[in-house]
């Protein structure tokens, strides 16, 4: 009895695993992107755009493809799962890099780009 019992499992075990392997899902996640930028001003702070410091004037923020803030952990319109994936209406999309610049302007940041 315990034999066939083990028998069973380890059946249904190889069955899931089997099946996983051949389950074609497409799962879009909405993870965020970090930007780094130079402050063009000596006196300015990276705090100021809610970016932490990454060394002399240069700053890091983690934002998401439309250049807002990260609110919470992902990049979704509504609540994602624990992987930031699945999010209700859809990730958040746009040129991050175009938007942030856009919104700060030339004459406060430059060299904006991806790490």
């Amino acid at each position: 009895m315990k034999t066939e019992a083990t028998s069973l499992l380890s059946f249904l075990m190889a069955f899931i695993l089997f099946t996983m392997l051949f389950h074609n899902s497409e799962s879009v996640c909405c993870p965020s992107k970090t930007i780094a930028f130079r402050l063009n001003d000596e006196n300015d702070v990276c705090s100021s755009y809610e970016a932490k410091s990454k060394g002399k004037r240069v700053c890091k923020v983690d934002v998401c493809d439309d250049g807002t803030f990260v609110k919470g952990r992902y990049c979704g319109r509504g609540s994602c799962n624990i992987f930031g994936c699945n999010c209700s209406g859809g990730c958040r999309k746009g040129d991050a890099a175009k938007t942030f610049v856009d919104f700060y302007g030339d004459l406060h940041i430059s060299d904006v780009h991806f790490i």
